[in-house]
C-alpha cells in the first residue's frame, strides 16, 4: 500500500476525486483531531462535536466529485 503521508492535502484531495478511500483516511487522520477540537470549543459538548465532524467527512466523501477544494 502507498504511504500518503508525505503527500499534500492539493494531491490527497485530488486522489480522493479519483474515489481513492486510502487518501481519504489521511485526509480523515491529519484533521479529525483538529475540527474535533474546534467544534468542541464552540458547543462545549463531546458527542455533538464527533456527530459535526463525522458529518463533514461524510459530506466530503459523498461530494468528493462536486466540489473544488482550494487551500492556503
Amino acid at each position: 500500500m502507498y504511504d500518503y503521508r508525505h503527500e499534500t492535502d492539493e494531491s490527497l484531495f485530488y486522489q480522493v476525486s479519483l474515489d481513492d478511500e486510502n487518501a481519504f483516511e489521511e485526509i480523515y487522520n491529519r484533521y479529525w483531531a483538529k475540527l474535533y477540537s474546534q467544534a468542541f470549543k464552540r458547543i462545549k459538548d463531546t458527542e455533538a462535536a464527533r456527530e459535526i465532524v463525522q458529518d463533514v467527512f461524510t459530506s466530503f466523501w459523498l461530494h468528493r466529485h462536486d466540489r473544488i477544494i482550494e487551500t492556503s
